[in-house]
């Protein structure tokens, strides 16, 4: 297994490979990039966005491959569903894969269909995974907590990887309830370290249990990174990545840009 500081030299060759010594820019030459988690609000919320808008700002960054997340209006929990933004995204400049949502039993068995019935082979196709919500976050999508040793055994017989939004519904309830919604700093009491830490656990065992590929996403705390990190040391399929909004936007700068 390399180090980081050999990792990070084969990093710099790569790059000194690719730059243009001819250009008198130097200008460096990477290749398209796959953004594992987009959302690009159709249907329902165009007004934001849409496949065609977002797909464009996708390719001028760089990007010629996205995971879309299932929290649209309609969400994409159905079969149906998850064929009309197959149809929508013709009109998109880049390639778009879907990631499906459950939120109640019917869409277990809608995504059980989706990836065992091969007249949905061309849907399948486009399906990257399924998006997992363990509390409420845009779009209400949140799991019922009886389904999730069903829905973590029925992926691991399917193959199917969850990706997991991570808090804990009680933990941010217990929050929201010591501290009243007010300025942006206060989300970060509401929902504090603590869930994303206690719902990482709980993720962990239930893949570790049935044997579920798992990816955290934008992990955003110490404890979540150690509870990863514990876990790939045991072996487990787990995965995790950083966001850098999450890196940068933290509460203190929040409160410097404030005064």
């Amino acid at each position: 297994m390399q180090t980081f500081a050999s990792l990070s030299r084969s990093l710099l060759l790569l790059l000194k490979s690719r730059l243009c010594p001819h250009h008198k820019f130097r200008m460096l030459f990477l290749p398209p990039c796959v953004d594992c988690h987009v959302h690009f609000r159709e249907p329902g919320v165009e007004h934001k966005g849409n496949m065609k808008s977002e797909s464009l700002a996708a390719r001028a960054g760089g990007v010629s491959v996205v995971c879309e997340m299932p929290n649209t209006n309609p969400p994409t929990n159905t079969i149906a569903a998850l064929q009309d933004k197959i149809s929508r995204s013709k009109h998109a400049t880049c390639d778009i894969r879907f990631f499906f949502g459950i939120t109640a039993h019917e869409h277990i068995e809608q995504l059980t269909l989706l990836f065992t019935d091969p007249s949905f082979a061309e849907a399948r196709a486009r399906c990257c995974g399924l998006k997992l919500y363990l509390d409420h976050s845009t779009g209400n999508m949140k799991v019922d907590d009886d389904l999730l040793e069903e829905v973590f055994a029925v992926c691991a017989r399917l193959k199917v990887v969850i990706v997991a939004h991570c808090e804990h519904a009680k933990v941010n309830h217990d929050g929201a309830e010591k501290t009243p919604y007010g300025e942006h700093a206060t989300h970060s009491v509401r929902r504090p370290p603590l869930s994303e830490a206690t719902s990482i656990a709980e993720a962990i065992a239930l893949a570790e249990k049935y044997g579920t590929r798992l990816h955290i996403a934008h992990l955003s705390t110490v404890e979540g990174l150690r509870l990863v990190r514990a876990a790939r040391l045991r072996g487990v399929a787990v995965t995790t990545e950083v966001t850098i909004h999450h890196r940068l936007f933290t509460s203190t700068l929040l409160c410097a840009l404030k005064n």
